[in-house]
Order: C-alpha cells, then sequence, then structure tokens
C-alpha cells in the first residue's frame, strides 16, 4: 500500500468509499447516520484536496481508501484527522497497512494525534493496538496519541493457512515496545513463500532492525525455507510443520495416491480438499529443515498434523525449547489457548 494526494478525479469514488465505510459503524455501536462531519459531502473533500490534506491509499493501481491529514513541521507533529477503507475491503488489514503508511510518510513527525467517538468500540481497539495511548476524554471523544518508537527492534508475523497478515493485531499489546508486523503473502510454496519472506526480513534488516519472528504452523516451515535463521534474533514457532514429507505421505495414503501415480500425473486433487504435487514432494525432499535460530516452540498436545514424537525430536535437534499445551489442538483459537500462547509469549 501506499499514499499519494488525493485526485481531482477520484473524489466522487473517495466519498462514495466514505459512506459505505462509515455507514458501517452501525455495527459497532454507532446511531444510524452517526457518521463524521461532511463524511458524503463531495464539496468538502474536494476542499480537504485542494489544501492538500487528502491522501487516497493505493494497492498497485487499485483505490482501497484514504485519509485526511494535518502535518505541523512546526511541532513535529501530524494530526489524522479521518481514515477510511472501503466496506469491501474491511477485516483484511488494510487499517493497519494505512496507518503504518500515514507514519512512514511523515518521518520528521515525532508524534501523532488522533481522536475518536467514545462509543466506537472498533476505533478505540483499533488505535490502542497500533500504540496509541489515551491523553484525554473530552466532549464523549477519546484523543490519542503516539510518539515515534527508537526501537530498533521489529516482530514480523507469518500466518498459517487460511490465516491472513492481519492476526499480528494479537500480538501489538504483547510486543509494545517494537514495531509489529504481518505479512500478506501471495504464494503457497516453500520456494516461494520462502522467498516473500526472506525479501520481508532483508527489508526490515536494511533499516537496521532486529528481528523477532511469530510463525503459525505452515508459516513456520515456510520461514525455515527463507534462509533467514541468520537474521533472526528469536523465532517463536506455534504448532509448527517440522516433517512437511510425513505429512505428504501420510496425505497420500489417505487419498489412496501412490508415489509413481503423482510422478506421472504431477498434481493430484483430493476429495479432502487438499492438492498433492509431486513438484512439491520433490523440492521437500531435497531440501532438508536447516534452522540455527534461538527458537521457543508452542504445541499442542491434540496435535492432529504432527506426533509428538516428531515435534520432540525437532526440538532436540535444533535446540529448540519446547513447551505443551495439555489438551491444545494445532490450531490455538479458543479464549484458554490464546490465554496460554499469550502467557508462553509473556514468560519467555
Amino acid at each position: 500500500m501506499y499514499l499519494v494526494k488525493a485526485e481531482a478525479n477520484q473524489i466522487e469514488k473517495i466519498v462514495a468509499m466514505s459512506v459505505r465505510a462509515f455507514e458501517t459503524d452501525v455495527n459497532v455501536g454507532g446511531i444510524k447516520g452517526d457518521c463524521p462531519p461532511e463524511y458524503d459531502s463531495i464539496k468538502w473533500h474536494q476542499q480537504m484536496a485542494r489544501e492538500g490534506h487528502l491522501y487516497q491509499a493505493m494497492i498497485g493501481n487499485d483505490l482501497v481508501g484514504a485519509a485526511i491529514v494535518f502535518p505541523d513541521e512546526t511541532e513535529n507533529s501530524v494530526y489524522i484527522g479521518r481514515i477510511f477503507i472501503d466496506s469491501i475491503y474491511h477485516r483484511k488489514g488494510f487499517g493497519i497497512r494505512l496507518m503504518d503508511c500515514i507514519e512512514k510518510n511523515f518521518p520528521w513527525a515525532a508524534e501523532f494525534h488522533l481522536d475518536t467517538p467514545c462509543w466506537n468500540e472498533r476505533t478505540n481497539a483499533f488505535y490502542k493496538r497500533l500504540g496509541y495511548r489515551i491523553i484525554k476524554v473530552e466532549d464523549e471523544f477519546v484523543f490519542y496519541q503516539k510518539r515515534k518508537s527508537e526501537s530498533n527492534k521489529a516482530v514480523l508475523y507469518i500466518h498459517g493457512k487460511g490465516g491472513s497478515a492481519a492476526e499480528c493485531e494479537h500480538y501489538w499489546p504483547l510486543f509494545p515496545e517494537c514495531e509489529v508486523i504481518g505479512l500478506d503473502y501471495q504464494t503457497f510454496t516453500p520456494w516461494e513463500t520462502g522467498a516473500e519472506i526472506r525479501a520481508a526480513v532483508e527489508a526490515l534488516k536494511a533499516e537496521n532492525k532486529r528481528i523477532i519472528l511469530i510463525a503459525n504452523s505452515i508459516g513456520a516451515y515456510f520461514s525455515m525455507n527463507a534462509g533467514i535463521d541468520a537474521m533472526i534474533e528469536k523465532a517463536w514457532f506455534i504448532s509448527p510443520i517440522v516433517d512437511m514429507e510425513k505429512l505428504i505421505t501420510d496425505m497420500m495414503r489417505g487419498a489412496n495416491v501412490t508415489e509413481a501415480e503423482l510422478e506421472a500425473r504431477g498434481t493430484i486433487h483430493t476429495a479432502f480438499g487438499e492438492d498433492l504435487s509431486w513438484n512439491y514432494l520433490c523440492y521437500v525432499r531435497s531440501h532438508p529443515i536447516r534452522w540455527t535460530a534461538p527458537t521457543q516452540i508452542l504445541y499442542g498436545s491434540r496435535d492432529n498434523l504432527t506426533p509428538f514424537k516428531t515435534i520432540r525430536d525437532f526440538a532436540k535437534t535444533h535446540h529448540a525449547a519446547l513447551t505443551v499445551m495439555e489438551e491444545g489442538e494445532h490450531w490455538f483459537h479458543t479464549e484458554e489457548q490464546m490465554r496460554f500462547l499469550d502467557e508462553w509469549v509473556l514468560g519467555k
């Protein structure tokens, strides 16, 4: 995502996005029609654009949202008057990326200010997770401030299958002094996704960041195929896939597929929704895991993808610390499991 000054021919589209975005506030405690002033005004947005305050948020050539920002270089501060993401892109982590773009767009700013209605549960939780602190509550509004962190630590989160970069939000309060980033990777093979992860790590290293890695399930496997262990200060792996060959061959047995059949056909679609790939299996066999970064592993005793002996042997071979949650599953998601996960992170 990147920001550019709003273009005149995009104003009507931006206003339509504003209407769609703010009218969803009724889902989080708002009253119908209780939207920000001028949220549906083309004339007002045109004025904001002429004055240089309106920015459009772009992903490639697609307009996905906007921000109204008031920089004050004399005070080294930026007031974020308003942000919005088109409702069709909600819950994809775009709001996080937009706020990150704003902060990076004004590198001279020592602090950022904003406010939001007291009743808006969504925005209050959102800004707190981004590291904004309440400075006052007045006239039914909460006023926030964020001072630019001098920390040189970054947490990179790699999600598992079916997950998203937005899951990194969970780790914001666990690492309050760090920049926490979720990687929205676009590929799903260890050689391609590994390259994406390596590029992200190298970009952080170029900023002189000390990198903490949190990786979930197959995200951990992809990370261990990225050649990044020498650049990682510490890793937390949650239910990592550590023996991909066994996982694939178990699926082959479950689908009654032989190696000869898979080699002949290349790719086989299974009844349980997974694709079996000969190229993938060959890659796994020719690229055994080599991982040297200091690592903590969290494992659920009811993990249905990785046997305990497999994870125990991996931890021993790679000098990783292993924590087992009794009755925990491969997917940590219940309130009890997430509380255990949080305590595990904070205790290490």
